[in-house]
């Protein structure tokens, strides 16, 4: 069996993913103890023969795994899948291996196994060290920098492999980040491997390697850092001793020609400017915003629109209110990395700005892999959290920070408040429907607003969404971890790769081939969490029948009638029979006295 981990810090509490591959190499009707299988280690697109004992014997079939081969020397399986030869003594050629060759080989007479293989095939891994989201194999640095960010990845494997990482030929462990291994979205069959590595220059030539420990899929990559001396300037740009006058008079006139062109644009700017005082600049690139030194935000006379065409970076702020706070790199210290998703990477961070108390925030980006792909969709993700504004039902944005090749969103830090280390109390039950409440309306608001801007397609969704996605701050349930509409098919996707995904994580419309994920689709995930608010952490173990419908649970003794009934109205295979989440807030505002409390307070506000 081989088994992947992956560990993932949440910004409630800690969470581990399993991801788990089974490769059973016990042929179902002969054990190992009747006949020891024969382990063979095949590198991919290679060959390998396979004999068969017995050599008195003349009709022998050869299987893999219980697909039938040869049925004595007459192939019967297709030639398209299996790339083979069958020598004149039953040795089987495998030609050109893949990884769909791997499994159980037998060669058998009648009930009778004459010789089992159990082939595993592996891959040397494409392995890279990347900086600044590029792979590089040679990197200048200037004498004043202290520490440089390496991340290496390894791909086209069909399992986890351990990186290792050496300076100048030593192998050390300090600054190596906690390894990740994600599924490869391009190939279910393969992973990728990532590994942090925080370099602080030694000397002033540095060799950097990050190789893989696994004996049979063995791959290394080098990096090598160095300060350029004055040897090397010179090297690079020898002086010539002979040369010209006229060169040098030619070098002159160029530049009496350079100057007295800029001064006759300068003069006409001048005059275009007294013109039209009233122009202002087209489009502004992320480093022309102006930032008030006193208030850290963006000064109101700059325009507020971004352009997110106009520019190259993808992570570019398309519209940015003047009440935003926006802070430079420099003003947030990250202090520990929390998780490193398939989506985001976050981090908890300190924000220290002059004469300012230092506040303790998360800070949350667009993962690595992820910077360059157009699929998903970071800008406008931000975009739309800046327009949302901050909302008492979700997490509060402190800000955004600017980087040189990122952009990060600060959110109010609520330490180990997650709804899940709060769901196994025995809270009343007035307190376990407040928290729900609050759960509807931090939903129902993205939704809304999204409606309100006509905008559907960048309404936040959340699939996947669960107690470690609340977060609690002074008795109220606070969200986070949102996807914009569009991105949600592709977290749909990923997360049914992961072993045990059921009707009881998503609804039954998100396991077609189109990974359907809407509105209706986040109500049958709060029913699974009101399930398990209500029933102080049991799930409600849905599972499909032959039909592909959910086979509904019975009544636990926990739920109220009410409440299972709000739960049968939701648990709908077709999403549009469901009640939309206005209908699922009137029904529980007329089980609470929590809601009557917010109307009153909402009639003295006004």
């Amino acid at each position: 069996m081989l088994n992947q981990r992956i560990t993932c810090n949440g910004i409630g509490g800690n969470s581990q993913i399993f991801v788990t591959r089974s490769v059973t190499f016990i042929d179902e009707h002969v054990s190992a103890s009747q006949h020891p299988c024969q382990v063979t280690h095949v590198e991919l697109y290679s060959d390998v023969w396979l004999d068969c004992e017995e050599k008195e014997v003349h009709n022998r079939i050869w299987k893999h795994q219980n697909t039938y081969l040869y049925w004595g020397r007459r192939q019967v399986a297709g030639y398209k899948t299996y790339q083979m030869q069958l020598l004149n003594n039953y040795t089987l050629k495998l030609e050109n291996v893949t990884y769909e060759n791997k499994g159980n080989y037998t060669c058998e007479e009648r009930n009778k196994t004459l010789s089992k293989y159990c082939i595993i095939i592996y891959g040397r891994p494409n392995i890279s060290i990347r900086y600044q989201g590029k792979a590089v194999h040679k990197l200048n640095i200037s004498t004043d920098v202290n520490t440089i960010s390496f991340t290496c990845l390894a791909h086209n494997i069909p399992s986890a492999v351990n990186l290792t990482w050496s300076i100048n030929q030593s192998v050390t462990t300090k600054g190596v980040g906690e390894l990740l291994v994600i599924p490869d979205p391009n190939n279910v069959d393969m992973f990728i491997v990532l590994s942090s590595f925080m370099f602080h220059p030694l000397n002033t030539v540095n060799t950097i390697s990050c190789f893989t420990e696994s004996p049979l899929q063995q791959a290394i990559t080098t990096v090598t850092v160095y300060e350029p001396n004055k040897e090397d300037l010179a090297e690079a740009n020898p002086v010539d001793e002979n040369q010209s006058v006229s060169t040098l008079l030619t070098v002159v006139i160029t530049l009496m020609t350079t100057l007295l062109i800029s001064f006759v644009c300068l003069t006409l700017i001048i005059i275009r400017r007294r013109a039209d005082r009233g122009a202002c600049c087209s489009s502004l690139t992320m480093y022309e915003l102006s930032i008030h030194k006193d208030t850290g935000k963006l000064s109101k006379e700059n325009p507020n629109y971004l352009d997110i065409e106009s520019v190259d970076n993808y992570d570019v702020i398309p519209e940015i209110s003047p009440e935003t706070e926006v802070f430079q790199r420099k003003n947030v210290n990250f202090i520990a990395s929390l998780k490193k998703g398939y989506f985001f990477d976050r981090w908890t961070a300190v924000i220290s700005v002059p004469e300012k108390a230092d506040k303790c925030v998360f800070a949350s980006t667009i993962a690595e892999h992820m910077l360059h792909d157009k699929n998903f969709h970071w800008g406008n993700y931000v975009k739309k959290l800046l327009e949302f504004g901050n909302q008492s039902n979700l997490l509060k944005i402190e800000g955004i920070c600017l980087d040189a090749d990122r952009m990060y969103v600060l959110y109010e830090h609520l330490p180990d408040t997650s709804l899940t280390n709060h769901i196994e109390t025995h809270s009343p039950m007035e307190t376990r429907l407040r928290y729900l409440m609050d759960i509807v309306n931090g939903i129902s608001s993205s939704i809304v607003k999204g409606c309100v801007l006509n905008d559907s397609m960048y309404q936040f969704l959340h699939p996947g969404f669960s107690a470690n996605k609340v977060l609690l701050s002074q008795g109220k349930c606070k969200l986070y971890d949102f996807l914009l509409s569009q991105d949600a098919p592709t977290k749909v996707k990923l997360m049914k790769r992961k072993p045990g995904c059921n009707l009881s994580h998503l609804p039954p419309e998100s396991f077609n081939e189109t990974n359907e994920y809407s509105s209706a689709s986040d109500l049958w995930c709060i029913s699974l969490l009101m399930w398990q608010l209500f029933t102080f952490g049991q799930p409600p173990r849905l599972t499909a029948n032959t039909s592909g419908h959910p086979e509904i649970p019975s009544k636990p003794n926990e739920l109220s009638e009410n409440l299972y009934s709000i739960v049968l109205r939701v648990w709908k295979t077709d999403p549009r029979l469901r009640p939309s989440t206005a209908t699922l807030k009137e029904a529980l505002e007329n089980m609470s006295t929590y809601s009557k409390e917010i109307h009153v307070e909402n009639d003295i506000a006004k």
